[in-house]
């Protein structure tokens, strides 16, 4: 039978709440991706886009550069970015990039 002084059983008691507040603080933790909203995406398009092809993408921000159109959907979730990337390739529009936003 092992024998502890009392020092050395309110060391392990110490030892033993830590180790167990430390495995809460790990796995009580909500996960972070789960519980943000989705920053969205940023498409690059080359060349101008005319105000007809802007017309498809009504529910984002368009902006027209000289050599580029840029498409900015914020709150666009993976599943919406697949929708827009169709009506990308439906209109033969050539993509650039695609960057996700913060």
């Amino acid at each position: 039978m092992l024998v502890l002084s009392r020092a050395d059983a309110g060391r392990a008691e110490k030892a033993k709440k830590a180790e167990e507040a430390k495995e809460t603080e790990v796995t009580d933790r909500p996960d972070h991706h789960a519980s943000q909203e989705p920053g969205g995406y940023e498409i690059r398009i080359r060349g101008r886009v005319s105000a007809a092809f802007q017309s498809a993408f009504e529910d984002l921000a368009v902006t027209v550069n000289p050599a580029e159109t840029v498409l900015r959907g914020r709150g666009l979730d993976q599943s919406g970015l697949y929708g827009v990337l169709a009506r990308v390739h439906e209109l033969g529009l050539e993509l650039i990039e695609i960057r996700r936003l913060p």
